[in-house]
């Protein structure tokens, strides 16, 4: 979807015909709300958004109102973000989980490891 919005935009004729990604976000904020399965997952993936958890939507999405191609895909961006930052509060969550202690934290290599793409996977993209 994100991709897709950013593909759309690019190519439209006319300002008329561009999706503003603020209302992509709230469909899929919306999407997960009704039809996400696992309770757990979406009540964080809402409170993320509603809060601006770590300023991610809000500074890559809803309080941008640039109309060019850099904040259209600020959308996938800001996505893929969140999805990092559900895998490693799993991998945080796992470790603590493993051995009983809720104190510990992430090394960095633990950190690096719950990422996708990896470093070796895309090298570019860190």
């Amino acid at each position: 979807v994100t991709v897709s919005v950013v593909e759309w935009n690019t190519a439209a004729v006319t300002s008329m015909s561009i999706v503003p990604i603020n209302e992509v976000a709230n469909r899929l904020v919306s999407y997960v709300r009704e039809f996400f399965a696992c309770e757990v997952c979406r009540q964080h993936f809402i409170q993320n958004y509603d809060s601006c958890s770590n300023n991610i939507y809000c500074s890559r999405i809803k309080n941008n109102n640039n109309n060019n191609h850099q904040y259209w895909i600020q959308l996938a961006l800001w996505l893929w973000e969140e999805h990092n930052n559900v895998n490693v509060r799993l991998q945080l969550e796992r470790k603590q989980r493993k051995y009983s202690n809720s104190s510990l934290a992430l090394t960095t290599k633990e950190i690096e490891l719950a990422l996708w793409p990896s470093r070796y996977d895309c090298p570019i993209c860190w």
